[in-house]
C-alpha cells in the first residue's frame, strides 16, 4: 500500500488461508517492520505467525485504511512500529 500524498510505501499486505479466494484473510504490516535480505532475495520479518494472524485484519472491499488515522495508529501500536509519517 502506498501513501497517496507522498508516494512512499506505507504497508505490506499479507494474506492467509482461503481457497480460490474464499475465506482468505488480509493483514496489514507496517513497511518499517520488513527487512530486505539480499542473500535470500526476499523481505523478512521478525514476527511470529501467531502475532501476524492475531493482528487487526483489513478488508477486501477496497477501503483505504490510510484514510482512517485511528486504524493506522492501532496497527503501529500493535506492532510497536514507528509510523511511516514520522520517519
Amino acid at each position: 500500500m502506498l501513501d497517496k500524498a507522498t508516494g512512499r510505501v506505507a504497508y505490506a499486505v499479507m494474506s492467509f488461508g482461503g481457497f480460490l479466494g474464499l475465506g482468505e484473510e488480509f493483514h496489514t504490516l507496517p513497511w518499517s517492520m520488513l527487512r530486505f535480505e539480499p542473500h535470500r532475495d526476499a523481505y523478512v520479518v521478525d514476527i511470529t505467525e501467531e502475532k501476524l494472524r492475531a493482528a487487526p485484519a483489513c478488508t477486501t472491499e477496497g477501503t483505504d485504511p490510510a484514510e482512517d488515522g485511528a486504524w493506522e495508529e492501532q496497527i503501529h501500536r500493535y506492532y510497536d512500529a514507528a509510523p511511516y509519517w514520522g520517519i
